[in-house]
């Protein structure tokens, strides 16, 4: 019996030995660039916000990368230490960004009200928080076609050219606040190794245009690719990257800060389900299934090819082509097509491969279907099944 069959489904199901080879593999790969210990490595709550994962990356020595609130609350609930948390994004409330700073968490303010906050907090407290800024620069210039903003321009962070920048660093400095962090987040179309390398050469003009010399660490932020049998993908990245920050920073005095996301989370992910009926229409053979492409990070509308393994035990007759198909009762709900494939039939197991980042994220409720399970396959080959949806209580932060 396939070891899956003892699973409900639908469900997801995450590779324990694939997620921490991803996770050592990627931090080995920075160290080799950078320094051994110089290298901090942040799991992406967002990608998978799922609390038994977060404990496999914080036991594998991770931080805790969030960017809400909630994702904060759920990482400490997770079993993360306070101060092994990475404060991102711009929806922080003033509650939890002072007890980041009072806890010593690696913070990167992206607004005015974070600024402002954090000038109150300095004032209040008669000491200086550790904070870091979110630079904003104009990608689309440095690397032509790179920016999923385009033209548009990136929202988030200060932006350097607008001198939103040089102002949020001269408030801060005037109310005796040195930054000691630059938080370089960008999404690129092709997630390219040179487009990290523009990006790390544009932190290191920040840093010299502005005197930065108190910097303890820079964050290269996310969006790589790699993982599985694309591990090599690392190495690319780390060098583009430290060859030129190595330029204006020092290894043995600077923290790198990397938040892998996707490229560890994607390929230890698996998305599993039965298939329900077989129908025939003008010599069309259509599958349907408990799976879904609203749950696999897809447009509802673009066809897409994912890739598959159909679990079968048994010899069937070869179609030429099948549609598989989700459960929904949307007409473009269609996961692949299926060539010179066995025949399926009910009760038939589907894995979708490839299936770990914005997946459980971004499950959700249309069609009034209650959302996957979640397991966890251990490096011993039992499953563990985890809690996939949390509902955050509020913690007393004056308590922890």
């Amino acid at each position: 019996m396939k070891p899956y069959e003892q699973l409900n489904t639908p469900c997801f199901i995450f590779d324990e030995d694939e997620l921490l080879g991803n996770i050592r593999a990627f931090r080995n790969s920075f160290e080799a660039c950078w320094g051994q210990g110089g290298v901090i490595v942040g799991y992406s709550v967002k990608t998978t916000p799922i609390a038994g994962l977060i404990s496999c990356a914080v036991n594998a020595g991770c931080y805790a990368e969030v960017v809400s609130d909630d994702e904060f609350a759920l990482s400490l609930e997770a079993g993360c230490p306070v101060k092994d948390i990475v404060f991102n994004g711009p929806i922080k409330t003033k509650q939890w960004l002072d007890f980041a700073f009072d806890q010593g968490c690696i913070v990167n303010i992206d607004s005015k009200r974070e600024l402002a906050w954090t000038i109150d907090y300095a004032k209040s407290h008669g000491s200086a928080p550790r904070v870091g800024l979110r630079i904003n620069f104009d990608l689309e210039a440095a690397a032509p076609g790179q920016s999923m903003a385009e033209a548009e321009g990136v929202r988030f962070g200060f932006c350097f050219e607008d001198g939103s920048l040089a102002e949020a660093i001269a408030q801060l400095r005037a109310a005796g606040i040195e930054p000691a962090g630059l938080h370089a987040h960008f999404s690129t179309k092709d997630h390219l190794p040179e487009t990290f390398a523009v990006i790390a050469q544009s932190v290191c003009e920040i840093k010299e245009s502005f005197a930065l010399n108190a910097l303890d660490y820079v964050d290269m932020g996310g969006g790589y690719y790699g993982g599985g049998l694309r591990r090599s993908m690392y190495d690319d990245y780390a060098r583009a990257i430290t060859e030129q920050l190595v330029k204006a920073f020092d290894p043995d005095k600077v923290t790198l800060v990397v938040e892998p996301g996707g490229s560890v989370l994607c390929t230890p992910g698996f998305y599993l389900g039965r298939v329900i009926d077989t129908k025939t229409v003008r010599d069309k053979t259509f599958v349907v299934t408990e799976l879904s492409k609203l749950n696999l990070n897809s447009t509802a509308f673009a066809r897409r090819g994912f890739s598959y393994e159909l679990l079968i035990n048994e010899d069937r007759k070869i179609l030429d082509n099948q549609i598989l198909c989700g459960y929904t009762c949307i007409e473009m709900d269609r996961l692949c097509d299926l060539t010179q494939e066995p025949e399926l039939q009910a009760g038939d197991l589907v894995l979708i491969r490839n299936a770990g980042a914005y997946t459980a994220s971004f499950t959700p409720q249309f069609f009034i279907q209650a959302p996957p399970g979640v397991y966890l396959q251990k490096t011993d080959g039992t499953f563990e099944e985890l809690v996939s949806h949390y509902h955050p209580v509020v913690p007393n932060l004056e308590g922890i």
